[in-house]
């Protein structure tokens, strides 16, 4: 989630003119031209969000009989969606964050499927 892109985003700048990252306990410290910013880490949270909510729009999901499937229609690549106690996926962006945090597959499945939520029911 602390990356040079997320910041710059949140920041309206370009990922190069982020010049330091440094999470603190209450929030993260950047220096942002030379200047230095605190940034909430609600705010952060907020960004990985609406980040990976953006994406979905490129996907397509297919129900299958044990979970979704999930296609990139720009590149092509698939992922599974399962939804046993709450959602997991085979995209190495859920493998990196896990639990808690959802990717992009996972949120095009809730888009399509409205009935599903992140907990796990239905």
């Amino acid at each position: 989630m602390l990356t040079k892109v997320a910041i710059a985003r949140i920041t309206g700048v370009k990922p190069h003119e982020v010049n330091l990252i440094e999470e603190w306990t209450n929030c993260i410290f950047v220096k942002v031209k030379g200047r230095a910013k605190f940034i909430s880490k609600r705010a952060i949270e907020r960004d990985f969000v609406e980040s990976r909510k953006q994406r979905t729009r490129v996907l397509k999901v297919t129900q299958v009989d044990d979970g979704f499937e999930v296609e990139n229609l720009e590149i092509g690549s698939r992922y599974k969606v399962t939804q046993a106690n709450g959602f997991s996926c085979t995209c190495k962006d859920y493998e990196n964050y896990g639990e808690g945090h959802y990717c992009k597959h996972i949120y095009a499945v809730v888009e399509s499927f409205g009935d599903c939520d992140l907990n796990g029911g239905n």
